[in-house]
């Protein structure tokens, strides 16, 4: 990578690359069969339908919300990944531009 001069310091620099890469190897592993099948089908759908439905038959409805919470914090992580690697790679075209 060339040399840039910017107001960012390099370990700025360095948040955006990894940023970038977190993004790119997420990208990966979401095309990969197995995680569409475990995580998006499997744990993210199935499991979280199966939940939703047996909520109202629970004795132990903290548990189920909690693991439905769970499933939603997972989610806002891998979305933050994401708007990350896109944010980071604007800042660094820009910085390019400069």
């Amino acid at each position: 990578m060339e040399q840039v001069e910017t107001n960012y310091t390099q370990e700025e620099v360095e948040y955006l690359n990894n940023s970038i890469e977190l993004g790119k190897s997420l990208d990966k592993l979401k095309k990969n069969k197995d995680y569409k099948k475990i995580i998006d089908s499997l744990f993210m759908e199935e499991a979280t339908n199966m939940l939703v439905r047996n909520i109202s038959y629970s004795k132990n409805k903290e548990d189920i919300y909690n693991q439905l919470e769970a499933r939603s914090w997972f989610m806002r992580h891998i979305e933050t990944i994401e708007s990350n690697a896109i944010s980071a790679s604007q800042a660094l075209t820009e910085m390019q531009g400069e």
